[in-house]
């Protein structure tokens, strides 16, 4: 109701004092929200309606410091990830005299290291303030990246590879829980989609430092331009490792301290939280809280849904639409090169739109399922013996819709363990090590390049299409469901608690 509104009614309620005291406060809090909204404006899909202009300046701060950190830390790790891809197609394999198998496992080496690494990551974000030990182990990956350049043989490689994974396997599980543990649920699903953005603009602009360094500085002080790419992704990441001491804050649970915040904010971090349903609790490590954290149904059936994910091998489908390309025979090098990208751009605006969708609605099940029937019709067409070059293209370029699942469900994942840190990040760091270790030797084995670009011996596309059929079914109506029981089972336990805890008061008075 506007201002004049209420005015207009003011004879009416006059015989009233309370309600003109009501209406003047009402005006008055309609005239801040709109002088916030103006000041605002540019950023005003970005909060929720009805946010106070103080409340939007406390948010804004956490955008600024720890989703810019974020951000930047995703970027890096998908930069140092792809780096061995670009620098095999544009020398190393020569220099190395590599063969595509060893590119596989150096790949493979990559994700071992990261599936190894995942659950003590989730250890150490609770016990070290997570503004020494994310740009600590940014650091550590950024070192071994470095290194690679002085390898001469490919056993060196595969050793640096496996490091880089394994400090690199924190960057996904603790982000996602940094995330959760400042931003409401409401608040999540854009800003998580944010974060994995980054990281498809870094496979895009991998490629651009490779071809820079090319024209640039190939061969200058002895060094081909493959092993400059590992020297400049290590400076890259070294400005990242500072901005994340300074920017990422303490834990809310043990009081959320950083300069660029005062004693009013940090409490209302807390308190924010709180109004969410996920109040802080900092426990310890011990015997029971290992039996609490492995009993809870959080880390089991969202580490179903994200082994489900991976084993649809959609991730792979640049690739896939690559090779495709290749063995047509009829297209540039140039297009095999930009045509894929189509992939990337169905891939961001599917990850903008999921999570705006998701704030809005505060639902994730709908998304899913959406996403899901979006991308079995994908398989379903590559599937096909249909060799129509438009259906095919359409079919590649619809898998673009996969990527909006990990923000989705790094996102359920955080707001459904509630207020236990810690069963947060077990739940996150388990979901994607055990997915990864499903998915790797499975696209691997199901997906050789040496059936591409059908996989007709394999049945690629038949296993792609099963398992997307299971990771929507789940995901659109298994998570949910098992998500309500386990929820209504906690309230009608806290219900009976309280109740308890009044009777016997009357008892005791």
């Amino acid at each position: 109701m506007s201002g004049s509104g209420i005015i207009a009614q003011a004879p009416v309620l006059a015989k009233e004092p309370i309600d003109i005291e009501v209406t003047s406060s009402i005006s008055q809090e309609h005239r801040e929200h709109e002088q916030s909204s103006k000041k605002l404006g540019i950023f005003q899909p970005w909060y929720e309606p009805g946010t106070s202009s103080r409340e939007k300046w406390l948010i804004f701060k956490l955008d600024v410091f720890i989703l810019s950190y974020s951000c930047l830390a995703w970027f890096l790790k998908y930069l140092d990830q792809q780096n061995v891809t670009n620098a095999y197609a544009n020398g190393m394999m020569e220099d190395m005299k590599m063969n595509s198998n060893q590119l596989s496992w150096l790949n493979t080496y990559f994700a071992i290291g990261s599936i190894v690494g995942s659950v003590p990551a989730s250890i150490l974000i609770t016990h070290v303030r997570p503004n020494i030990y994310l740009p600590v182990v940014d650091f550590l990956w950024s070192l071994f990246v470095l290194l690679l350049y002085k390898c001469t043989k490919i056993e060196q490689m595969y050793a640096l590879r496996f490091l880089c994974g394994f400090a690199e396997s924190s960057a996904n599980p603790c982000i996602h829980f940094l995330l959760g543990s400042f931003y409401k649920s409401s608040e999540l699903g854009r800003r998580s989609a944010f974060f994995i953005i980054s990281g498809v603009i870094s496979q895009a602009i991998s490629s651009f430092i490779m071809n820079g360094l090319d024209h640039s500085l190939d061969g200058k002080q002895g060094l081909p331009a493959w092993k400059w790419l590992f020297i400049i992704d290590f400076v890259i990441g070294m400005p990242i490792v500072v901005w994340g001491y300074f920017a990422i804050p303490q834990l809310p649970a043990r009081g959320a301290k950083a300069f660029y915040l005062n004693e009013w904010e940090r409490q209302r971090i807390s308190e924010r939280i709180e109004e969410d349903g996920r109040t802080q609790i900092d426990k310890k490590w011990n015997k029971k809280t290992i039996c609490d954290v492995l009993g809870a149904w959080q880390p089991w059936a969202f580490t179903l849904a994200y082994s489900f994910w991976q084993l649809t091998a959609a991730s792979y489908s640049m690739q896939f639409f690559t090779l495709y390309l290749k063995a047509k025979k009829i297209y540039t090098q140039t297009q095999i090169n930009y045509i894929p990208d189509a992939i990337s751009c169905v891939n961001l605006v599917t990850m903008i739109s999921s999570g705006i969708v998701v704030d809005l609605i505060r639902r994730r099940w709908p998304v899913c399922l959406f996403v899901g029937l979006l991308l079995t019709v994908a398989f379903a067409i590559l599937r096909s013996p249909n060799e129509s070059v438009k259906l095919r293209f359409f079919g590649y370029i619809l898998t673009g819709v996969y990527g909006c699942y990990t923000p989705i469900l790094s996102g359920w994942a955080n707001i459904a363990c509630g207020n236990d840190p810690k069963l947060r990040a077990f739940s996150l760091s388990i979901m994607i090590a055990i997915g990864t270790a499903v998915g790797t030797p499975f696209q691997q084995y199901v997906f050789p390049s040496s059936e591409a670009p059908f996989y007709n011996s394999t049945n690629g596309f038949s296993y792609a299409l099963g398992f997307t059929v299971l990771l929507t079914i789940w995901t659109g109506v298994g998570l949910p469901l098992i998500e309500a029981r386990f929820t209504k089972k906690l309230t009608e336990s806290t219900s009976s608690e309280i109740d308890s805890e009044a009777k016997g008061d009357q008892i005791s008075m």
